[in-house]
């Protein structure tokens, strides 16, 4: 609920004479906290960002007794660890927009949550709008090529390189890498999907496409 209180006063003196009516002053009287979602839904399970790009989040919020500021909260995993604990990093504290951007190493998940704070002091839930989370992903370059393989630029890829293996027995190879699902980008005429590893077991694409593996 919100409700404004407005109140105006006038004196009298001794001998009954009225002063004018002062111009109203009102309060808002302000019980919800604000409520907020993400701008669009542009968060994707792995970013076509790379480390050098940043990802940008925005949001927005309504309340009746107007909006103050924005808190933003991050959580990493970063490259071959657990994720951590929120925590709101220096300058995403007490934000009068509502976009931020930062960058990230490649490996890296990185979730947020955002809280909105209206002008009575009432904050939203951190868990109101729900996490985000994209992972930023690494480029063929940070892959030690297995075997004959030809490393090649393109203004069309992202990064702008590509690596072609050059027989069925080579491979790229990433040590040190925690994860829950693969998302693989390829290139080129394909008679079966490409194969994938964790060690030494085997990852079965999920969806028809070959290219995202569990």
């Amino acid at each position: 609920y919100t409700r404004v209180n407005c109140f105006q006063v006038r004196a009298r003196d001794w001998a009954g004479n009225e002063s004018d009516w002062t111009s109203p002053t009102c309060t808002v009287v302000d019980g919800e906290a604000p409520w907020v979602e993400w701008m669009k839904q542009t968060f994707e399970p792995f970013s076509s960002h790379l480390s050098s790009t940043p990802v940008r989040v925005s949001w927005h919020g309504v309340d009746d007794g107007g909006l103050a500021t924005s808190r933003l909260l991050l959580r990493l995993a970063p490259p071959g660890e657990a994720a951590g604990s929120w925590y709101v990093p220096w300058g995403w504290n007490a934000l009068t927009t509502t976009s931020a951007s930062r960058t990230f190493r490649a490996g890296t998940t990185a979730c947020f949550r955002v809280q909105m704070r209206d002008r009575a002091g009432n904050i939203s839930s951190s868990t109101f709008a729900g996490s985000q989370c994209v992972t930023i992903p690494y480029d063929d370059r940070s892959f030690t090529a297995v075997g004959p393989a030809y490393r090649g630029r393109s203004s069309l890829l992202l990064g702008g390189t590509y690596t072609r293996l050059a027989a069925p027995d080579a491979w790229l190879v990433r040590k040190g890498v925690r994860m829950r699902a693969v998302d693989l980008r390829v290139n080129g005429d394909w008679t079966t999907n490409p194969r994938v590893y964790l060690g030494d077991k085997e990852i079965t694409p999920v969806v028809n496409t070959g290219t995202l593996y569990n």
